[in-house]
């Protein structure tokens, strides 16, 4: 559509130089002009009465002209009156204009327009600062084509189209008129233009003339007409523009209730249109393409409104369904033609669904209440829970032995909780959740449990050392709601106040810091609940790692090469799932972390190094499969030195090794 706009622009253009080369000369085209039809003319009324009123308004009021003239060259918009042998004769003449403007595309847009006349004569014998004025009928029908008689009625022409005053006037030559905007709306794009030229002062104002004795007094002018020839004819200019077709887009709808929305949108460009354009709107609970428009369950019947350039344009709706998605756009059209918005969907709001879930880290007093928002309605929600020993019905729910308050903001999928204590144990419990939002209130089902008869004891208490550091972890003794971790020097802690303690609180994993570097630590974990403890406790002995010396001044001192260093693990941790792995497989059959990742190590790098002796096809090969495979291994064990698995001497053991081979196989051959 832009593409066609352009061409049409293009068009008029190059029309507009050629019709400007045609032009009569003074004239001024703008876009495009107009000539007047051959039925242009005059009309002429008179009164004669020895009574000036009365010829006056004889010959001004008469509902018929007394002549009409449509082929003389020359017409009129003037008034004058003699006084002679005592009689009053009064004359008044109105001009009518009948431009052909069909031709003007429907959809254009004028923008300024103007009349110029041919002026022969001017009279401004009675008044010098009247104008002439274009003057246009209310529907626009008058004068008729041709001009008749019954056009004179002044009251005919009570629109103001525009004006020029006589003393602005030059005779013998073109003088423009520019059309306010009631004589630019007067422009018809698909019929005849028409104006009539009237006097001010005495025609339009209807004061009466002042009369000359023995000689006429005179005011208005005279131009040429049609019939004068191409070089005078009275000449529309008009400008104007095509609008295109509007762009718009929809927004997001807001508002948004349980039955009711706003629709909104906006009008990214009207096209030009100055008028605006209107909007209609479609909606409903099924996905339309544009083309569908009209599928929508609710399409507007008519086109309303007029929305120019960054107006928003609103519909509300009501008598929507909760819960429900709906999808909507909007069309906005002018007179070019007809645009349908993007796609906008948003869902009613309705109650929260929700699912009350079973109890977790149940104890003897205390408990983790849990829950679920499947559908949060579409506005975060507030929960609230109520729990006692006595089961109630959902419509009960304040009859719970304790109901918290609303609290939170929850949204689909969220996993609301709630951590209480104080129970009493071996007590069956019973509990429920709300959920609210402003459309309003869902009950769950309800769930049970009854808390722990004892406090169970936490097994599989591990700890991993680094030189300063112990990482404790253990696993949960049924019924604990906290756990007890105490240390102690030579032995383990065996009660709850021996030794000193590390950790207290509800976490399965504890971190001791600070520590000396080489110290062997036994430590003991107790489960616990409402201020009792787990009757027995699970232990382990874990020692740190030797740490470096320093000298006075806190230069590390090293052995170089860490030739004989202890194999350092730790700095695996960062690889959790290998890592633990493997410490767990030391712990289990009792063997030294270190020992086992050192063994590890030598395993994997001879393994590897054997299978590359057999890949490389040691089968008649010889010797060169044999270095493939300790190459391999020796590259392996390089590997586990730079990761501090192996120390250096076993390197020099290894690489000694495959020297001497190589020399008893070069003796032998």
């Amino acid at each position: 559509m832009k593409h066609i706009t352009r061409m049409l622009l293009c068009i008029i253009v190059i029309t507009t130089a050629v019709f400007t080369a045609l032009l009569p000369a003074g004239v001024m085209a703008t876009t495009t002009y107009f000539n007047t039809k051959s039925s242009d003319g005059y009309l002429y009324a008179g009164g004669i009465n020895a009574n000036a009123m009365t010829s006056w308004n004889t010959a001004h009021d008469a509902a018929n002209a007394t002549s009409v003239t449509a082929t003389s060259n020359e017409s009129y918009a003037r008034v004058n009156g003699i006084l002679s042998g005592g009689s009053y004769i009064s004359e008044v003449r109105r001009g009518g204009l009948l431009f052909d403007t069909s031709s003007l595309p429907d959809t254009a847009i004028v923008s300024a327009a103007s009349i110029q006349l041919y002026v022969i004569n001017k009279w401004a014998n009675m008044k010098a600062d009247s104008d002439i004025h274009l003057q246009c009928s209310n529907a626009l029908i008058l004068p008729s084509d041709p001009i008749v008689i019954g056009d004179f009625l002044y009251t005919s022409y009570p629109n103001d189209c525009g004006s020029l005053a006589l003393s602005g006037i030059t005779a013998n030559q073109y003088n423009t008129w520019t059309l306010n905007a009631t004589g630019i709306g007067a422009i018809s794009n698909t019929s005849i233009t028409r104006y009539m030229v009237m006097e001010e002062w005495f025609d339009i104002a209807d004061n009466i003339l002042s009369y000359g004795i023995g000689d006429y007094n005179y005011q208005g002018i005279s131009y040429y007409n049609y019939e004068a020839g191409s070089s005078y004819y009275p000449v529309l200019n008009i400008t104007y523009s095509i609008p295109a077709a509007p762009t718009i887009v929809a927004t997001s709808a807001s508002a948004i209730a349980d039955t009711t929305a706003t629709l909104n949108g906006s009008i990214t460009d009207d096209g030009g249109y100055p008028a605006g354009v209107s909007v209609k709107w479609g909606y409903g609970t099924t996905s339309q393409t544009a083309a569908n428009f009209a599928s929508y369950d609710t399409v507007d019947a008519n086109f309303a409104g007029a929305y120019s350039t960054g107006e928003t344009p609103t519909k509300n709706v009501a008598g929507l369904t909760t819960g429900i998605t709906y999808y909507f756009r909007f069309q906005a059209k002018n007179t070019t033609g007809t645009t349908t918005s993007n796609e906008i969907t948003f869902t009613t709001l309705s109650v929260p669904t929700i699912t009350a879930k079973e109890a977790s880290s149940v104890s003897q007093t205390t408990a983790k209440l849990n829950g679920q928002i499947n559908n949060f309605g579409g506005e975060a929600c507030q929960v609230r829970w109520g729990y006692g020993t006595t089961t109630q019905a959902a419509v009960d729910f304040e009859s719970y032995d304790t109901v918290t308050a609303w609290a939170g903001a929850y949204i689909t999928g969220d996993l609301p909780y709630l951590d209480v204590g104080t129970l009493i144990a071996a007590t069956p419990y019973y509990y429920r959740f709300q959920a609210k939002n402003s459309i309003g209130t869902t009950t769950s089902g309800e769930i049970d449990f009854t808390t722990e008869t004892s406090v169970g004891t936490p097994s599989s208490l591990i700890g991993v050392p680094t030189a300063t550091t112990i990482k404790l972890t253990w696993s949960i003794g049924v019924g604990s709601s906290q756990y007890l971790v105490r240390v102690k020097a030579g032995s383990f802690p065996t009660t709850t106040v021996d030794g000193t303690q590390v950790y207290y609180g509800t976490a399965l994993t504890a971190s001791v810091t600070g520590l000396t570097p080489g110290q062997t630590y036994y430590y003991s974990v107790w489960g616990e609940s409402g201020g009792t403890y787990s009757a027995s406790y699970a232990t382990c002995m874990v020692t740190t790692n030797a740490g470096s010396t320093t000298t006075s001044t806190g230069v590390t001192i090293s052995a170089p090469w860490r030739w004989m260093s202890a194999p350092d693990y730790t700095n695996l941790s960062n690889l959790p799932v290998v890592y633990d792995a493997v410490n767990g497989v030391a712990d289990t059959i009792l063997m030294p972390r270190a020992t086992f990742w050192m063994l590890l190590a030598m395993v994997t790098s001879a393994f590897f190094g054997i299978m590359a002796y057999v890949g490389s096809g040691q089968s008649g090969r010889g010797q060169q499969s044999q270095a493939v495979g300790m190459i391999v291994g020796l590259v392996l064990l390089t590997l586990w030195y730079a990761v501090k698995i192996v120390p250096f001497y076993i390197i020099a053991l290894d690489l000694l090794w495959v020297i001497l081979s190589f020399r008893a196989k070069k003796e032998m051959d």
